[in-house]
Parts: structure tokens; C-alpha cells; sequence
């Protein structure tokens, strides 16, 4: 599988613009090596993990990408790498790995215009334990909270375009976009 041109380009410009060859990552190339193995299943036999590759090849599914964000600004062996980077990564690779196996991922991202009022509460209870509070993030010139995701995603959205993969932003929970998708047959 290779990558077109315009990713290439696109993850360059933006390496160049963050910065990322300081950390040894030139034109954020490197950012996305990896000497990872990609197999699922691999504590199954063999043949059933061909039987389950059979099942998906060809297939569109949908993803709640937030976890995987939330998984990756978490991971102590992304250490050195910023939000942004780490991000990037991990959906990358995780993209690849959809894709070697036939699935085609639909990325969807929560919408923060129109969030219920339950999960905005729940959005700045959890920003408050992170971050402290807002004046305390400003003066110490933090960002975080739910508009620093919002970039993360905006960020994530251009990647997974210039792959040639769709990218949806929810009116409001990705969770229920993805429900919405599938029960209109848009994906598997």
C-alpha cells in the first residue's frame, strides 16, 4: 500500500511548520516509522485469523476516532513527541493496519458546537481535574481542554483527507454518528 503524493506533502509542510525534525523526525517522515507487526488476532490460529481477515476484507467501518486521540496523548512511550505528534501517529498506524486488512475506516469526530449539556459538564469536570483551572492553565500558558481535542481532530481530519479516507465531524457525540452511519447502511 503506498501513501499518495499529497500526504507526503501535506505531513511535510506540517512537520516543517510544528517543528518535528527537531525531535529527529525530518519532514515528520520518520514520525510514522515504525517496526511494529501488524496482525490481528494473533493469539488465535491461523486459520482462524484467515477466516476473520475473509470476513472484513471489503468492508467500511465507521470509527469513534476520540479514544484512539485520548489513547495516544496518553502513551508514555510517545513521550517525546507533543499532543499533536502522537496523534498523528497513532491514527496513522492504526488507519494502515484497517487498510491492510480491506477495511476502509471512516473517521468521526465529535462535534463541539452542539454538545448535550450533560457531556459539557462532564467535559469541563474532566478538563478541571487535568488542567486545573482555567486561569491557572492560562497563566501558565497550558492549553488542553476541549478546544486543544478540537484542533487535535481538526489536525487528524486533514491527515486522514490527504489519505484519500472520509472524515466526518458529528453535529454532536461521534458515537451517535457512527450508530446513524451504519443503521443507514453507509458502513459494515
Amino acid at each position: 500500500m503506498g501513501m499518495g503524493h499529497g500526504f507526503w506533502k501535506w505531513l511535510e509542510e506540517l512537520g516543517r511548520k510544528k517543528g518535528w525534525d527537531k525531535l529527529g523526525f525530518p519532514g515528520g517522515r520518520g514520525l510514522l516509522v515504525s517496526d511494529k507487526d501488524y496482525v490481528i488476532c494473533s493469539w488465535r490460529g491461523e486459520e482462524e485469523h484467515n477466516k476473520i481477515v475473509e470476513d472484513v476484507d471489503g468492508k467500511v467501518l465507521a470509527v469513534d476516532i476520540s479514544i484512539w486521540l485520548c489513547e495516544a496523548i496518553g502513551q508514555p512511550k510517545l513521550e517525546p513527541l507533543c499532543d499533536e505528534a502522537r496523534c498523528i501517529k497513532v491514527v496513522f498506524e492504526r488507519c494502515c493496519n484497517w487498510l491492510r486488512y480491506g477495511v476502509t475506516p471512516v473517521l468521526v469526530l465529535d462535534g463541539y458546537d452542539i454538545l448535550p449539556q450533560a457531556k459539557q459538564r462532564t467535559v469541563q469536570q474532566r478538563n478541571q481535574t487535568r488542567y486545573g483551572s482555567s486561569s491557572h492553565r492560562q497563566e501558565a500558558g497550558m492549553t488542553g481542554g476541549h478546544r486543544h481535542f478540537e484542533q487535535i481532530g481538526q489536525l487528524v481530519k486533514e491527515m486522514a483527507t490527504s489519505m484519500g479516507l472520509v472524515c466526518v465531524e458529528a453535529p454532536g457525540e461521534a458515537e451517535a454518528m457512527c450508530a446513524a452511519l451504519n443503521a443507514a447502511g453507509m458502513v459494515d
